[in-house]
């Protein structure tokens, strides 16, 4: 089933050669077009489906995306790759060896109940968790000095004691390991990212060394307005980053339906 595309988004799904800035807010067919891209990447024989990755936040995106991609690709849509960058970014550590057991909520939180004894920190649970999701979604070690330093550290140190790691850690971990050639980037060929304004610095930083290891990027997201502000989300900021690449195209998706 082929989509009607208006014509910015029929100029966005046929661009290649460049990366992509689809921009457009709400109703606006940021995820159609994403999916059309997919399709066409494929359907044009400038990617295997196994070669185009996408992106997507939530179990609701993905499957959302998945019966799009099926409706266009039928059973070819089980080769394409969707997930979350942190799954990603998992089963790149599993291909390398690298990959340490992701600690379970009940487990993350008694491990993180038992750091905020040993430092008397005063908040909830549910406190020190949002410290510890922003400090590692900014990508950012606190230094000693600094307020929770005390609390990520005795954290870090019961995760390490019981050879786990924990969700927020996993993206980190790869390119740490990318970095130091003891992981390899994920093998795509075209990295297509749904809602990149609600990134994280450290996904902005994983979502780029993909870049920079060969891999097409095609974004789509709303300048401004991001769910994941209170949780280290770039929002429209995650624009002016990307701003910094030379030959990034701008597409402004302005009809909403």
């Amino acid at each position: 089933m082929t989509i009607s595309l208006n014509p910015e988004q029929k100029k966005a799904v046929e661009a290649i050669g460049h990366p992509q800035a689809i921009i457009g807010g709400p109703g606006t067919g940021k995820l159609t077009v994403l999916v059309e891209k997919a399709a066409w990447l494929i359907e044009q024989g400038h990617a295997k489906p196994n070669e185009v990755f996408l992106v997507t936040h939530n179990i609701r995106t993905h499957y959302l995306a998945y019966e799009r991609l099926h409706a266009r690709l039928g059973s070819r849509v089980n080769e394409v790759v969707a997930g979350t960058m942190r799954d990603f970014a998992y089963q790149a550590l599993e291909f390398a060896g690298l990959a340490k057991p992701i600690a379970d909520f009940p487990t993350m939180r008694r491990l993180l109940r038992r750091a905020m004894a040993e430092v008397k920190f005063p908040g909830s649970v549910d406190e020190a968790e949002k410290i510890l999701r922003y400090f590692k979604a900014q990508a950012k070690k606190p230094k000693a000095e600094e307020a929770f330093a005390g609390l990520l550290t005795a954290y870090k140190n019961r995760l390490d004691a019981a050879n786990l790691t924990d969700r927020y850690d996993v993206i980190r971990e790869h390119i740490l390991n990318m970095r130091g050639d003891k992981a390899g980037p994920i093998p795509a060929k075209f990295l297509l990212v749904n809602n990149v304004q609600d990134l994280t610095h450290i996904q902005f930083i994983w979502m780029m060394e993909h870049y920079k290891n060969g891999a097409e990027l095609i974004t789509a997201g709303n300048d401004d307005q991001s769910i994941m502000g209170p949780y280290g989300g770039m929002g429209g900021k995650v624009y002016d980053s990307l701003e910094e690449i030379d030959d990034i195209q701008q597409y402004d998706l302005a009809q909403s339906y």
